[in-house]
């Protein structure tokens, strides 16, 4: 486990009574030794087991320098701690960096290109986040770039106050997308889907003391979410789709009996449409699907409708393949 030491070692003058100490801090993988001098003290007053000074009333004065130890310390574990929280890697150049900023030599000046950030984010984020908080991700940033291009600026951190909210804001409300040679304007709730995950970002690099601007806080334009009206099918509904005749509409029959194993089912199309054989079980004559989520990596066991057994048992147990969300 990473740890901060304390010794001495000589200041190379063989006729004096002073020795310098010195901090030693092995961590990482591959393994790194960071040494920074500590201070200095006659070997005599020094507690080799404690590793600090010897405080007695001839020398007060080195409870003040035991003190400086321990906050030296401190310091050291909580870069390297935030470092690793941040699964960010730490080097002796970084570490030497941060100490200094902790105590107060020299000032943060880190300038980190904005899509250069979020770029790395999302690809911390694949270790952890499903891939479709990743397609979010990617979506936000396009539509970053876009409007960065079509306003001829070049964001950084500092430009994202009030008056950037309020300009990107009218900027997706009148952008929308191409769908079958129509524009279809962004909904509102998407709208506050972008600004949320633009947020998130912007908290994990004000955590990682990248960026400095705080105004995405409480300072923007607030891109609220709308009720929406959920329409769905009922069971007599459902029915008539399952007994319509599809036969010689051989792609309209599989996004049919997709739609309707979502329906049963309640499994996002990522999961539904991704079932095998082996997700399937049977006990005690009853079959089940099995399958871990990939948004939420949740495991989940769902009784199958016998409209659902159906259209398995149709394809052998095994879904078509070769369609994606959008076309079906």
């Amino acid at each position: 486990m990473a740890d901060v030491k304390f010794n001495l070692v000589s200041n190379g003058n063989i006729n004096s009574k002073v020795m310098f100490i010195r901090l030693s801090f092995v961590y990482g993988n591959p393994t790194r030794r960071f040494i920074r001098n500590a201070g200095s003290i006659n070997p005599d007053h020094w507690d080799m087991k404690k590793q600090r000074a010897k405080v007695t009333r001839a020398n007060p004065e080195y409870s003040t320098l035991n003190f400086q130890l321990d906050q030296l310390r401190g310091n050291v574990m909580q870069v390297y701690s935030t470092y690793t929280l941040n699964r960010q890697e730490l080097t002796n150049v970084q570490l030497k960096k941060e100490l200094d900023i902790l105590a107060g030599k020299v000032k943060r000046t880190v300038k980190v290109n904005l899509f250069e950030f979020i770029d790395d984010y999302i690809e911390s984020a694949r270790e952890t986040k499903s891939l479709s908080s990743i397609k979010v991700y990617k979506q936000t940033l396009g539509l970053l770039k876009s409007f960065e291009k079509a306003k001829r600026l070049k964001l950084t951190f500092e430009d994202l106050d009030h008056s950037f909210s309020e300009r990107f804001y009218s900027y997706l409300l009148s952008k929308g997308y191409e769908l079958d040679g129509k524009k279809v304007l962004y909904s509102q709730n998407y709208i506050h889907k972008t600004f949320s995950t633009l947020k998130t970002m912007l908290r994990d690099a004000t955590k990682k003391r990248i960026n400095q601007n705080q105004d995405f806080v409480d300072n923007w334009v607030r891109a609220s979410p709308v009720n929406v009206e959920n329409i769905y099918l009922n069971e007599s509904e459902l029915a008539i789709l399952n007994n319509l005749d599809l036969s010689k509409k051989s792609k309209l029959d599989k996004v049919r009996d997709l739609f309707l194993i979502g329906c049963y089912t309640g499994l996002r199309f990522s999961d539904f449409s991704n079932i095998q054989k082996g997700n399937i079980t049977v006990r005690d004559d009853n079959y089940y699907i099995g399958i871990t989520t990939q948004k939420t990596n949740t495991p989940v066991v769902i009784p199958l409708h016998p409209i659902v057994l159906s259209i398995l048992q149709k394809y052998d147990m095994q879904l078509p393949k070769g369609m994606s969300n959008q076309k079906m």
